[in-house]
């Protein structure tokens, strides 16, 4: 995110509400240093103070990311670009961090041993892998206040360059049968899309009976997105991710189909929603749901 276009857009906002800093912050219930510093582009609010904010200064929360008005037309193409974008940037401050972290020990002899743990956890995680962004994260937390009500789903993906393709699939199946397979995105792992990041939720853009998913994909050079219509309401709503995920990342060279989310009801019964731990079977095509309809979203890696 631009800081200082931000932090620029909050000062504008502050001051066509007649309000100075210090007036500003007691509303908010900080010290004028912290107003100063954003509007300064030193840094950003803390992300439980989005909202408030944006409320005295009689703005939306993507105005407020964006750091400018937004016209109808745009909203929703800069809601993506603004998602993303959190994530993006929290995934720079990660490196920053681990870079700090590193030239801090050079001097701090002290904390030796526990730099020697998390080096030895770090060598221990996969290079090449797919994870969820946690639930407390702040890209998770922003990413929920952009969403409002809607589900929202964020996933990473990183390879070394050892794979060459990546495949998006979208899978439907009926009556314990696969009826489709669709091909959602695909691209080329050059080194300009060896990382990115996929996002899903609802999509309620288009008039139909149900509902829809719509899934964005940054992979570095580029913005991809796409919408499936006409999903029924009950699999939107209880969208399941793989529990491994959930917990920590999946390694590709173990798993080359990895299973994002998954879901099924039956339409004459109680809704019978799939279990967790069934999305990467379902991937492996070890088990396939005997329901009336059910739905799986995968990521395939090839070499």
């Amino acid at each position: 995110m631009d800081l200082v276009k931000i932090g620029k857009y909050i000062a504008g906002k502050r001051k066509a509400c007649g309000l100075t800093q210090v007036q500003l912050a007691e509303k908010l219930g900080m010290s004028n240093k912290s107003v100063s510093k954003w509007e300064r582009g030193v840094c950003l609010p803390d992300v439980s103070v989005y909202l408030e904010l944006c409320e005295i200064l009689g703005i939306t929360l993507n105005e407020f990311i964006a750091g400018e008005d937004l016209s109808e037309e745009t909203v929703i193409p800069k809601s993506e670009e603004n998602l993303l974008q959190v994530t993006v940037d929290g995934k720079k401050k990660q490196r920053k961090l681990k870079k700090t972290a590193v030239a801090f020990a050079a001097a701090a002899m002290a904390v030796l041993l526990i730099l020697i743990a998390v080096v030895i956890r770090y060598v221990k995680e996969p290079t090449n892998y797919v994870r969820w962004f946690s639930e407390n994260s702040t890209e998770m937390r922003t990413a929920n206040l952009l969403a409002g009500i809607k589900q929202i789903h964020l996933c990473q993906y990183k390879t070394d360059g050892s794979y060459h393709r990546l495949t998006v699939w979208f899978t439907i199946y009926a009556d314990g049968k696969e009826i489709d397979h669709i091909k959602l995105f695909q691209f080329e792992l050059d080194a300009a899309h060896q990382e990115g990041i996929l996002a899903i939720t609802e999509d309620k853009t288009k008039d139909f009976d149900g509902s829809g998913l719509r899934c964005t994909l940054d992979c570095g050079s580029e913005n991809l997105t796409t919408v499936l219509d006409e999903i029924p309401n009950e699999t939107i709503y209880d969208m399941v991710a793989d529990a491994e995920m959930q917990k920590k990342p999946v390694s590709i060279d173990k798993k080359q189909n990895v299973g994002i989310l998954a879901c099924y009801y039956d339409r004459s019964e109680e809704t019978d929603f799939i279990n967790a731990w069934a999305v990467q079977e379902l991937a492996d095509g070890e088990k396939i749901p005997d329901a009336k309809y059910a739905w799986m979203l995968s990521m395939h890696f090839e070499k």
